[in-house]
């Protein structure tokens, strides 16, 4: 099982990802009692999501979900992260938002786990709110675009301790939210967080 998945994990670095696939799903299926198999089964996922094959990534982690080791380590928060990563790739952004959210939930608060959920929180949210614009009122649209961005808020709230990557990110989107929001010195401000 071990040279089974490292062979897997050899394949996957490589782009070879139907073999990576095959051999994940066998660790998976045959040895779901090996140590190696939730891990094989979020490696399975992973793939399904560079395939483009999101419902099917979506049911190995449903699956791992139900699996006696699920709660070890950090694999809940990064299966819900990836949930909402498949979910977001398929267009269920409410989907996403609840996966994410769960990977909020999964982190300890102000750690780099958490401010990546916390992000892709608040961007699911952003996307609800695009769709918004097109099939609800401006009174529903602004609900979403202020939940939305109390989530970057949060998130940004600590900003010195968050790493630079996902700070400048965070910033970047909250510009955005508030433009569509026509704040424009927020938009301003955030933006130039970035470059200073």
């Amino acid at each position: 099982v071990s040279v089974s998945f490292l062979l897997a994990d050899w394949y996957a670095s490589q782009g070879e990802y139907g073999r990576a696939l095959r051999l994940f799903s066998t660790i998976r299926n045959d040895y779901p009692k090996a140590a190696e198999a939730p891990q094989a089964a979020y490696e399975a996922a992973r793939i399904c999501l560079y395939q483009k094959d999101y419902d099917k990534g979506l049911t190995f982690l449903a699956e791992l979900q139900r699996h006696e080791r699920f709660q070890s380590g950090d694999l809940p928060y990064r299966v819900h992260l990836l949930a909402g990563d498949l979910q977001m790739a398929r267009g269920a952004v409410a989907e996403a938002a609840a996966a994410f959210g769960k990977a909020v939930a999964a982190t300890v608060p102000h750690t780099r786990s958490w401010w990546i959920a916390k992000g892709s929180l608040a961007e699911a949210v952003l996307a609800q709110a695009i769709a918004a614009k097109a099939e609800t009122d401006g009174q529903e649209l602004r609900k979403v675009q202020e939940t939305a961005m109390a989530h970057f808020n949060e998130a940004l709230r600590d900003g010195d301790d968050i790493p630079a990557d996902i700070r400048d990110r965070l910033l970047f989107s909250r510009g955005s939210l508030q433009q569509e929001m026509k704040d424009w010195n927020g938009a301003y401000q955030s933006y130039y967080e970035i470059v200073s």
